[in-house]
């Protein structure tokens, strides 16, 4: 695809770094047609260039683009990311009207979320629900991803009208609806019909299956409050019921929860729990009420633990009975992984907290794998023995379906334990109505991710009525940010589509490169910023950690999974340091990797904790001062005679990472190679000294257990593809897995020769930094082009931006470097009051980040797939396709779209127009109206 290359005014492609500094459009439509991006003139020239500029400037590697400023998916410092906004709520970043910003033209985003405003969207049992206001109680929802309620208000009207209700239609609209959508639909039924949606499902139906049918209506939150008042009325308490709704919360679920309770009944949970029980059982729940318990994915304290088990071997050594209140001192105060004790009367409640901590040996605590073998035991206690208990089944089934991926991993759990599925077992338990509305929502059959016909289509080719789903999307004008879009009808495929200007022909028989993954630099910067976040805002930071790092399959998150390490110091260090600097230490008797600083392994662990099998990969920036010709890590070059110690320098780090508990996915020899730049960590190397190095490094790492930790040569900037690492190779091949690309200087297109000279091995995009101040949708459209789905097209088996985290001025940085003028952005700022919002260049990457996943926890990765465009409008947008086979024999694929439409007007002004698709799969198929942004897409064949 050709492209149109402008220089910096007065600099010729010799000067420096000559990187194109404009938004590299398609080849443009037919004559009559508007280009992609309208054309300027740089200020007193003829010379042509499409602006604002995404691309890094001249001058330095680090040191790319200006212009206008914007920061989306900004974060309060109580706030967390949020699936379903559609429109911006109050005090968001209105979007532009017309085109973005200029390069003159500064964006200042106003304050958001003042104290005194919630968002309007909260997250209860790990569910979006809307956060309730005690002002107004019925005020409507936020809109739930595009989800129009109107079929399904006709449809319980109709289900709920005239002679006897129809049961079987209530469960089919009403079972496959999220929290969000629920919501809207209660609040549309309100309108419209003037009554409470809960009320006529009272009066309409009866039994066990108007509790659960009146629960899932409810929502998880306000069904919560529901239970806790059927706990506490009548005879007695139901302990049972209250401690599952109560006792195994995290702070936050606990305040939401406290809050509609006061909002419901006027007055406090607290006060409520109090009042009705007594002694010691009182005192459990008053604790647990108070809310001291630190979120349950913060790293263990071991040296807390340690002192919890001596507390707790001391409240009941020697003594007649059990201190309870001594454990429950320790366990209601302590995240799960501290949960290790039971005793007393109140063996349930202790049981079923200790059970949120005990998952199978083999696997850590995670928020997805957290009491959910409690969890699975629960659900066949209800059902065990002599007839079944209708009551805790349901509010069990109904509590848990939320949370769709960690009620999965309860139903794998059961399957584990019982040999049988939880379906099968409810199947056999249950009947009528009942059966129909608990069937319904454990296999999801009314919203079914993966249709039974899926069986059938796996093996017979792709079947009409097959659809997409979990639709992702980011929109130009900043509407929707990584957004969460399921369309409001399905999006069928068939033997025939609608006619349209463009067609998406996805080749299944076309299968390239296997994905590695996206990510960026941990840079000391990024884990010093991360870990002031941490200190300053725990909550908010391990939000995002979790949006921006896990990977589990239907998680509102991006999915990144490959971090770069630096060994010892970079540009973005607060000293310069390697990990031996003692004088001719030969014998690496002061090798200490300590000399790093403890936040970077600190950061690293918890990112570890939320995706354990993200990819590390470490690299230093210079070997210490005394290998080196000049004497200093900065700028010069490596002694000829350190080959062999600079092998085992490496070899030593790797072994540390591991010893750290940090398994290496690969290791590389040097960073940018060809950079002497001498106000920082660099060392040049020629492609022979690397390639010696590489191949003692091999050997080394084949003699010490770790074969499997791959060499990426290189590591440089994309115009010398054809030159050095074609060297490398050549002499030293056997050495390397394959090599590095940066953006800094050439084209995407470079890769190519890479390559075209060695097809069998492998190359990764490791470095581009965005700058502070560039313009945020031709950033976007640049990214994409070129990075997120252009590396891809051109071999990449990775997309990594610099670093991970920053302030919003691009520090902190090395004292006295030059790199990064103007100032690098990161993928997310962090302000130094707890907040932080994420850049374009993070949410350009999640949308082929997700696209890319495993489908399976460990399971195959994603690879490119075949991709053709044809129509008068095949140049309106940019696509990339994958597919993403299974862990399991005969289960079906999943096949993935990332769609660009740049489609945003051109010379003739600014006029962004969404573009209808016929997308073509096997013979079969589907349309799609794509908005101007970029949408992820994907089905199962």
């Amino acid at each position: 695809m050709p492209y149109y290359q402008p220089q910096y005014p007065g600099q010729s492609p010799q000067s420096g770094y000559s990187y194109n500094p404009g938004y590299q459009p398609p080849a443009g439509p037919p004559p009559s047609g508007p280009p992609p991006v309208p054309m300027q003139s740089y200020p007193g020239t003829q010379q042509p260039y499409y602006p604002p500029p995404p691309g890094p400037p001249p001058g330095h590697p680090h040191a790319p683009h200006s212009g206008s400023g914007y920061s989306p998916l900004y974060h309060p410092p109580s706030a967390q990311p949020n699936a379903y906004y559609q429109q911006p709520p109050a005090g968001y970043y209105p979007p532009p009207q017309g085109p973005p910003p200029s390069m003159n033209q500064g964006f200042t985003p106003p304050n958001i979320h003042p104290p005194s405003q919630a968002p309007p969207i909260s997250y209860y049992l790990n569910t979006a629900v809307p956060t309730p206001d005690p002002q107004n109680p019925h005020q409507p929802p936020p809109p739930a991803g595009g989800y129009d309620p109107t079929s399904d208000y006709e449809a319980v009207r109709k289900a709920t009208k005239g002679f006897g209700t129809k049961e079987s239609l209530l469960i089919s609209t009403l079972a496959p609806l999220d929290s969000m959508k629920m919501a809207v639909l209660s609040s549309a039924f309100r309108a419209k019909s003037g009554k409470d949606l809960v009320s006529v499902i009272e009066k309409e139906t009866s039994g066990h299956f108007r509790d659960v049918l009146r629960g899932t209506v409810l929502g998880p939150l306000w069904y919560d409050v529901d239970l806790v008042q059927q706990a506490l009325n009548g005879f007695g308490t139901n302990e049972t019921l209250l401690t599952e709704v109560i006792a195994d919360r995290t702070p936050s679920d606990l305040n939401l929860l406290a809050m509609a309770y006061q909002i419901r009944y006027h007055r406090s949970l607290e006060s409520a729990v109090k009042s009705d029980l007594s002694m010691k059982t009182e005192r459990l729940y008053t604790m647990i009420l108070a809310n001291n318990r630190p979120p349950d994915n913060a790293p263990v304290d071991h040296a807390l633990v340690e002192s919890d088990v001596q507390s707790l071997y001391k409240a009941g050594q020697g003594k007649i009975g059990t201190d309870e209140i001594a454990f429950c001192e320790v366990i209601v105060n302590r995240s799960r992984p501290h949960l290790a004790a039971i005793s007393g009367h109140m063996q349930f409640t202790l049981l079923y907290l200790v059970g949120g901590a005990k998952p199978r040996p083999k696997h850590g605590i995670t928020s997805q794998n957290a009491g959910v073998w409690r969890d699975a035991k629960l659900l066949e206690a209800s059902m065990k023995g002599f007839g079944t208990k209708d009551k805790q089944l349901g509010w069990r089934v109904v509590r848990g379906h939320w949370d769709r991926q960690r009620f999965q991993a309860v139903k794998d759990a059961y399957q584990r334990k019982y040999k049988k599925t939880l379906e099968k077992r409810v199947d056999g338990e249950t009947s009528g109505d009942q059966k129909k509305i608990l069937l319904a929502l454990i296999t999801d059959r009314m919203r079914s991710l993966i249709p039974t016909l899926l069986a059938f289509s796996a093996c017979c080719g792709l079947s009409a009525g097959q659809q997409i789903y979990d639709v992702w999307q980011t929109t130009w004008d900043r509407s929707k940010l990584f957004t969460s879009s399921p369309p409001s009808s399905p999006i069928n495929f068939g033997s025939s589509g609608s006619s349209s200007d463009l067609t998406i022909r996805v080749d299944d028989g076309s299968v390239a490169q296997e994905i590695a993954g996206f990510g960026g630099t941990l840079t000391d910067s990024a884990a010093l910023t991360l870990n002031n976040l941490k200190s300053r805002n725990s909550n908010n930071y391990w939000n995002l950690l979790r949006y921006m790092f896990d990977t589990t399959d239907g998680a509102n998150a991006a999915g990144l999974s490959y971090v770069r390490v630096p060994i010892g110091a970079s540009d973005f260090s607060a000293s310069v340091y390697s990990l031996d600097d003692n004088s001719d230490d030969t014998s690496f008797s002061q090798f200490d990797i300590n000399r790093a600083p403890s936040y970077l392994f600190s950061i690293l662990k918890d990112i570890y904790s939320v995706n354990p099998r993200v990819k590390i990969h470490i690299l230093p920036w210079s070997p210490p001062a005394w290998m080196k010709d000049n004497g200093s890590m900065k700028g010069g070059t490596l002694k000829s005679n350190m080959v062999q110690y600079y092998s085992t320098y490496l070899l030593k780090a790797a072994q540390a990472f591991q010893r750290m508990g940090f398994p290496l996915y690969a290791i590389s020899i040097q960073n940018e190679p060809q950079n002497d730049n001498p106000t920082y960590p660099t060392c040049t190397m020629t492609p022979s000294m690397e390639g010696q190095i590489g191949m003692s490094l091999r050997d080394k790492l084949n003699s010490n257990g770790l074969s499997g930790v791959k060499i990426i040569g290189f590591e440089h900037n994309w115009v010398y593809a054809g030159d050095y690492p074609v060297s490398l190779m050549q002499s030293y091949g056997s050495a390397f897995d394959g090599v590095g690309f940066h953006c800094y200087e050439g084209s995407v297109a470079n890769q190519d020769a890479f390559h075209q000279a060695f097809p069998s091995k492998s190359i990764y995009f490791t470095e581009c930094a965005g700058t502070v101040g560039s313009d945020w949708w031709s950033d976007m459209k640049w990214y994409i082009d070129n990075l997120w789905i252009g590396s891809l097209d051109h071999y990449s088996k990775s997309g990594l931006m610099w670093n991970i985290a920053l302030d919003g001025n691009g520090n902190p940085k090395l004292p006295g470097s030059n790199s990064c003028q103007p100032p690098c952005r990161a993928l997310v700022n962090v302000n130094s009051d707890g907040s932080y919002s994420y850049n374009q260049e993070f949410i350009s990457m999640a949308h082929v980040a997700k696209a890319t996943i495993p489908k399976d926890p460990g399971g195959p990765s994603a690879k490119r797939l075949g991709v053709s465009l044809s129509g008068s409008l095949g140049w309106a947008v940019r696509v990339g396709a994958f597919v993403t086979d299974r862990s399991g024999s005969g289960e079906p694929s999943r096949y993935s779209l990332v769609v660009m439409n740049w489609n945003d007007g051109g010379s003739n002004g600014w006029n962004p127009v969404p573009v209808k698709a016929t997308i073509n799969f096997r013979g079969m198929q589907a349309s799609y109206i794509f908005p101007v942004g970029i949408t992820t897409m994907w089905w199962y064949a």
